[in-house]
């Protein structure tokens, strides 16, 4: 979808930039967003378009911003959007993705014949009667030819009406992918966004004996590539990074219907300033943590997190077999615990004389940070235990 002049007319103007919350948009663009609206609300009402609340839409595009413009589009009326960024990847995944209803093929997406991507998902089986749309821009070289001619369902024009594609879409109706429900156990996946490939690496470092999917993404964009790509239970995303940080990445994924439920934790080098600590939650973030951090916090913080997560989406494990990894870290942790409570009274007992009063001093100041660790230790128990307790007697019935 992508042209000489960047983003092209119609559909896609009503996406705002990252930072439009400090903007005041344009008299044009807010008249394309008030008729969006209103066709909006003109199709949640049609039976035809209630048939796909519910489905995967996957977009092959090269062009994130386009895809994040139909993410926004097709979230708002109970669609879920997935990523391909070329023809060989969009392949990949009706392959791997059973759930895919509808195929929106980009015919110009970058290193792609849409063509030849056409024909192979029809030659994939349980794809023969998959619908695939594809969206055409006139005068694009290679691609004068009919794509209905060579497989697709449809042909929406370029610049997208979103009348037209909506119509599309509903008389399409959606389809189903190959392979039947996909049953393989997932990991729960979190996201580390960092521009620092040093940071990145230290970040799964701490996180992997939680034994957890990590998904490591070096920008803001990258971030959202991936998010349209795969479900996520958290991210972890570092404020300060060039072109689009932090800040404007988070206000990019709480205006997705798919991805404004993703808890963000921000990671920062910034003092506790003000504007950071009341700037986070005003985008969305859940939490934050200043760098250097303990490790022992961002497990903890991260395994609390993930286990919300997991009860909202009805995936929450069994109390026998969950969380190995910190249960392994709360054994180590109160074990080291009791050798130093039971190696301060030696100390003790072995200090004799004024002559010893500086490490007198010492041992006493030892004391008193033991009992503080014990006491957080215990309080990190309880909150598992509760947790545990909570999980045992399952969800609250609804009123």
């Amino acid at each position: 979808m992508s042209t000489a002049a960047g983003r092209p007319p119609g559909l896609w103007p009503r996406l705002a930039p990252a930072s439009a919350g400090l903007q005041v948009p344009s008299a044009s663009v807010s008249a394309e967003a008030d008729r969006d609206h209103e066709t909006l609300a003109r199709w949640r009402a049609q039976s035809a378009c209630r048939l796909l609340r519910g489905t995967t839409v996957l977009v092959v595009d090269g062009d994130t911003g386009n895809v994040f413009a139909l993410a926004q589009l097709l979230g708002e009326l109970g669609m879920r959007v997935r990523y391909a960024e070329n023809g060989r990847e969009g392949i990949a995944r009706v392959k791997r993705d059973p759930d895919t209803a509808v195929i929106l093929m980009d015919m110009a997406a970058p290193d792609t014949d849409g063509y030849w991507v056409i024909e192979a998902i029809r030659a994939t089986p349980g794809c023969e009667d998959l619908p695939i749309i594809a969206l055409t821009a006139p005068g694009t070289p290679g691609t004068t030819e009919d794509p209905v001619s060579r497989g697709a369902s449809a042909c929406v024009p370029e610049p997208v009406d979103v009348d037209d594609l909506l119509e599309v879409m509903s008389a399409a109706g959606p389809g189903v992918g190959p392979g039947g429900v996909n049953t393989t156990p997932v990991r729960p996946r979190i996201l580390l966004v960092d521009d620092m490939d040093d940071n990145l690496a230290a970040l799964e470092a701490i996180l992997r004996p939680l034994d957890l999917a990590l998904v490591v993404a070096s920008s803001g964009q990258e971030a959202m590539k991936a998010l349209l790509r795969e479900d996520f239970a958290l991210i972890l995303m570092d404020v300060a990074m060039p072109g689009m940080d932090g800040y404007e990445t988070a206000a990019r994924i709480k205006r997705l219907d798919q991805t404004r439920d993703v808890p963000i934790i921000f990671l920062s080098a910034y003092d506790r300033t003000p504007d950071y600590v009341f700037r986070s939650p005003s985008v969305g973030a859940a939490d934050y943590l200043n760098k250097p951090f303990d490790p022992w916090v961002l497990r903890a913080k991260v395994e609390a997190f993930v286990g919300l997560s997991q009860r909202l989406d009805g995936t929450w494990p069994a109390t026998v077999a969950r969380r190995p990894a910190l249960a392994g870290m709360q054994d180590d942790f109160g074990t080291c615990l009791s050798r130093l409570e039971t190696t301060v009274p030696r100390l003790e007992g072995g200090l004799a004389g004024a002559c010893r009063a500086e490490l007198a001093q010492i041992v006493t100041e030892l004391a008193g940070q033991v009992r503080e660790l014990r006491t957080a230790a215990d309080a990190l128990t309880g909150v598992y235990q509760a947790s545990d307790d909570l999980s045992l007697a399952g969800p609250s019935p609804d009123p």
